[in-house]
């Protein structure tokens, strides 16, 4: 089946999603997604929800509340192999930034970010879309994440 992998999109200093619904790096199954799918929620403004709306990407919403307003979010897929359980070609390439020294995170490590307190978020990607399918599918190519610390951390190397 032929997928449309056309374009990549770039969003930059972007907020990501807390928790096992918003957040799982690590792969695990939830009600909201199924073992093996590596998966996060990246929060757009008002402006990117309606561009990406436009473009025919899956913008969705958390419903807000008296306190809260309405937020719209993308969700993204981080993945290293094909339904076969092959390797890809070019895996997503990620990268963390703790106290100013930068880690690449692989297969093997990713997980670790379900756990960490994170600022910010560059991402490449892209949407692909099958042909009997309405809605793309968003699958990272390059991520770049700002990790904060504390007193704790820097104490104790956490």
């Amino acid at each position: 089946m032929r997928y449309d992998t056309t374009k990549r999109y770039t969003i930059r200093s972007a907020e990501i999603g807390y928790g096992i619904r918003m957040r799982n790096f690590s792969g695990v199954a939830t009600d909201f997604n199924s073992a093996g799918n590596r998966t996060f929620c990246l929060f757009l403004t008002d402006e990117q929800a309606e561009y990406f709306t436009n473009e025919g990407l899956n913008v969705k919403w958390l419903h807000g509340s008296e306190d809260r307003p309405p937020k719209a979010f993308l969700s993204m897929t981080v993945k290293y192999r094909d339904k076969s359980g092959r390797e890809l070609r070019y895996p997503p390439q990620v990268a963390g930034t703790i106290d100013g020294k930068n880690r690449i995170y692989t297969e093997a490590d990713i997980s670790e970010l379900d756990s960490l307190v994170i600022s910010d978020v560059d991402v490449v990607f892209h949407g692909a879309k099958r042909p009997d399918k309405e809605n793309y599918t968003n699958y990272v190519d390059r991520l770049g994440v700002n990790i904060e610390t504390d007193w704790f951390n820097e104490k104790y190397g956490m």
